[in-house]
């Protein structure tokens, strides 16, 4: 029976994928021609399997490795899809807080899985109807063994002023756009280790002033990637 070095398990859907339904078909990655239906696949120990389809895969490759070994016959192979390695998101409305208690943005949030390493940018358009100006602070799951943060922003009259968080939680201390202005600006930079337990990374601000309504505008966004 020849062996197959390298080759390419194409899957008509998302469903195909854990077998809910669809038929697999083989192609040699060399040149891509059709191999036949996947009825029935054997390899040696050692296979690893790429994600090339994005959230939507409809196609993996697989390599086989060079370790010897068997799988026993009638064994189930499992095509199991590795979760995302970069993140993108965005606010879709307005979000709008006058509490001077950290209030997380709808559309700011992440997964990031046990002991992964994570960096994220944050881009936001912001305003503030009083001098107080805003606070930030980036949730993120206890028990992490690393976070360093770097802020910057508008302040008074809209310059730049910059501020850095390391191993701390809760909200930073310095307030940014400080103006009554409705075209600040802020970007906020963060890398962090995860520990044992997976959670959820978002985005948190405040108004320095209770009452001032602090607002992250529609359209503001975020870029995480998965580093290990």
């Amino acid at each position: 029976m020849p062996r197959i070095q390298q080759s390419r398990i194409a899957v008509p859907g998302p469903s195909g994928l854990n077998g809910t339904s669809g038929t697999i078909a083989i192609y040699r990655a060399s040149d891509g021609a059709y191999i036949g239906p996947a009825a029935r696949l054997d390899m040696g120990a050692g296979m690893a399997a790429t994600d090339i389809g994005g959230t939507t895969r409809k196609q993996l490759d697989l390599v086989f490795g060079s370790t010897a070994g068997t799988v026993a016959q009638g064994s189930a192979l499992t095509l199991k899809a590795d979760k995302a390695w970069v993140v993108n998101a965005y606010v879709a409305t307005d979000a709008t807080t006058t509490l001077a208690t950290a209030t997380t943005i709808t559309g700011s949030s992440f997964t990031i899985g046990a002991n992964e390493t994570w960096t994220v940018d944050y881009v936001c358009r912001v305003g503030c109807i009083g001098t107080g100006g805003i606070k930030w602070q980036v949730n993120r799951p206890s028990g992490y063994t690393l976070f360093q943060c770097m802020m910057q922003g508008s302040g008074s009259s809209l310059q730049t002023i910059e501020s850095q968080i390391a191993n701390g939680v809760g909200l930073g201390a310095t307030a940014f756009c400080t103006a009554v202005t409705s075209v600040g600006w802020m970007r906020i930079s963060a890398t962090m280790t995860n520990g044992a337990t997976a959670g959820t990374v978002s985005l948190g601000f405040a108004s320095t002033t209770a009452t001032q309504t602090s607002t992250v505008y529609a359209g503001s966004f975020l870029t995480a990637r998965r580093i290990s």
